[in-house]
């Protein structure tokens, strides 16, 4: 139970497991970073904030803090900051798709629909079937009048045995 509390919703129970372990080891990173998806949960933004980074201060190359860092910049439209938290990951981990896309995606949010496209070609490379992937790809396509390749990509989301 103590491990799934958090993906149980159980958040109170959760939020005890990572202050436990807080105390037990203060030079625990990984309860850092629970302790602020919960907070996260709750809405406690800047909290959570503030748990991710004690966590990158403990170690500096934890990929969950970089990642939920990230997550929470382009949330809150602070897209260049985000982008650095998500390319110190791809530095620590080369091909990380989650992190690829959510590259593709903060550059989409910024009107950079060029940039976007590589990343998510990127991603795509490495998760071929990825309908998620190849919708956002022909979305793109679709914008930039560039019918044949959204068309593609979008007959791909229909029919991923033929990728």
């Amino acid at each position: 139970m103590r491990c799934n509390a958090f993906q149980q919703g159980d958040l109170t129970q959760a939020e005890k497991y990572g202050e436990a372990a807080r105390e037990a080891d203060y030079y625990n990173s990984s309860a850092f970073v629970n302790l602020g998806n919960c907070m996260a949960a709750r809405g406690e933004f800047e909290k959570a904030k503030q748990s991710y980074q004690e966590a990158l201060s403990i170690d500096s190359s934890c990929v969950e803090a970089l990642y939920n860092l990230g997550l929470m910049s382009q949330r809150s439209k602070f897209y260049e900051e985000a982008l650095d938290y998500f390319h110190k990951i791809i530095v620590l981990v080369r091909n990380h798709p989650h992190v690829t896309y959510q590259i593709g995606k903060t550059h989409e949010l910024m009107g950079e629909n060029e940039v976007a496209t590589e990343w998510y070609l990127k991603a795509l490379a490495l998760t071929p079937a990825d309908s998620g992937i190849l919708k956002k790809l022909a979305q793109l396509y679709e914008l930039d009048d560039d019918r044949a390749q959204a068309y593609q990509y979008y007959y791909d989301v229909s029919n991923p045995k033929n990728i």
